[in-house]
């Protein structure tokens, strides 16, 4: 069975796993995304990662508000058998995740229950932690609470950053993600609930956790100032000598 698919995702970290589903069996339809936002000093509109990743490979685009009876309608004429859900950035109501046949299956940057939440890469390298990984859920109403379908563990490396560990699970999710797609279209999908019981939070971070805390062991500070660590910028290009 090939699974058409609605692709849902806004930043950078998201297109990996788009870019992996469009070389895969499965189907893209059309992708989701949030509307452009301003950014920069000049505060211009710019368009999504995911919106020129999606453009750039022929993919209508979707920008209106999921709960919105518009966008709802947009959504059910695409005729898609299942949403893959990363990063998008909008919450979901119920008349929205029982749109689709298969429902919405989201990509979470942890291993659930562990790590629920907006920051779940950051909040493991804050916590010292020696191994996270992804997981893959189908879609409930709660926050990151749906039953999980599949796992992909990774060590978390002595030295990486969140941002480094960020753009090196996006590739382990887009694996992940196809396998799910795979399992889906076999109709061998196994769903196991989680155990609230066993849930750990990884809320946003805020600005009043800036302060380094010296009476912390090293271990402790050395965490906290990789754990909210931005990418690295690009290596400056040379500049070419003018002739003379």
């Amino acid at each position: 069975m090939r699974v058409r698919i609605l692709f849902a995702g806004t930043p950078a970290v998201a297109v990996p796993v788009l870019e992996a589903l469009l070389t895969s069996e499965h189907e893209v339809v059309a992708v989701l995304t949030r509307a452009d936002a301003p950014t920069g000093r000049g505060k211009k509109l710019a368009p999504s990662p995911v919106r020129i990743a999606a453009e750039a490979a022929g993919l209508p685009v979707l920008t209106g508000n999921p709960s919105a009876p518009a966008t709802l309608a947009e959504i059910a004429g695409l005729g898609c058998d299942a949403a893959v859900v990363v990063a998008y950035g909008h919450l979901l109501k119920p008349n929205a995740l029982e749109l689709l046949p298969h429902g919405w299956l989201n990509l979470h940057f942890s291993l659930l229950p562990q790590l629920r939440g907006a920051a779940p890469v950051q909040w493991a390298v804050l916590s010292g932690e020696r191994e996270t990984g992804v997981t893959s859920i189908f879609m409930s109403p709660e926050l990151d609470a749906g039953d999980i379908l599949l796992a992909k563990k990774t060590a978390i490396g002595a030295d990486e950053t969140a941002a480094e560990l960020y753009d090196r699970l996006s590739g382990v999710g887009a694996e992940l993600l196809s396998e799910t797609a795979a399992a889906l279209s076999l109709g061998s999908m196994r769903r196991v609930p989680q155990n609230d019981a066993e849930a750990t939070y990884a809320p946003s971070l805020s600005k009043s956790m800036s302060p380094i805390d010296w009476s912390r062991t090293a271990a402790e500070i050395e965490s906290a100032a990789r754990g909210p660590a931005p990418r690295a910028p690009p290596a400056p290009r040379p500049r070419k000598t003018p002739p003379f």
